[in-house]
């Protein structure tokens, strides 16, 4: 599984997108990133990364987006579940439940058509399930329907645990696979129609 890179863009209406993704360069021991990719290292970059946009740069946490992909969504999720961390909302791209629920997946399919089956011990859990029951800030889950890694039903299952957050949507692509949602028909409609209705929210200060 690919570690997590982090980057800020520009977006509408002067918002700024916190984007984690699972990239094949410049991924954490890599390219020109230092230091070996653990669990709770991603977890350090990412609080670190928001941490300088709101106390460094001083952007207001209601004009920023945090934006996770895969596995960039365990790390999106982990960060937005503090409630510390407050922003303007979070959008999670075929996330998944844990590692080891995408193990019992794999290992489940590879028993029914192969025979095969292993017990596996775990080193990195990124466990998102308990997570998401303490985010606050409003949710946007994606979730393509072909997607042949992560199985659609954990997107709905962690969609339906999000209950504490101020307003949430799930938006199912039946033709999207794992990393061709942004080319499926009304994808970046979708995220601005969530977007648009939102309601105004304000912060404190962070002087």
């Amino acid at each position: 599984m690919n570690e997590v890179n982090l980057s800020v863009s520009g977006t509408i209406n002067q918002t700024i997108i916190f984007y984690l993704s699972t990239p094949k360069n410049d991924r954490k021991s890599f390219g020109k990133s230092s230091g070996s990719p653990t669990e709770l290292g991603l977890y350090i970059d990412a609080q670190t990364a928001y941490d300088y946009l709101v106390y460094k740069q001083k952007i207001l946490p209601e004009n920023i987006i945090i934006f996770g992909t895969s596995l960039g969504a365990s790390v999106a999720i982990q960060l937005v579940s503090d409630p510390l961390n407050r922003v303007k909302l979070a959008i999670f791209e075929n996330a998944f439940i844990s590692v080891p629920e995408i193990a019992k997946y794999f290992i489940a399919y590879a028993k029914s058509v192969i025979g095969v089956t292993k017990s596996i011990g775990f080193i990195y859990l990124f466990d998102s399930l308990p997570k998401v029951r303490r985010i606050e800030c409003p949710c946007l889950y994606l979730t393509g329907l072909l997607d042949p890694i992560i199985p659609t039903w954990m997107s709905n299952t962690l969609y339906n645990e999000t209950r504490t957050a101020r307003k949430r949507h799930l938006c199912e692509y039946p033709f999207g696979k794992h990393n061709d949602l942004p080319i499926m028909p009304d994808y970046f409609e979708n995220i601005q129609s969530f977007i648009d209705e939102l309601p105004l929210i304000t912060t404190p200060s962070t002087e």
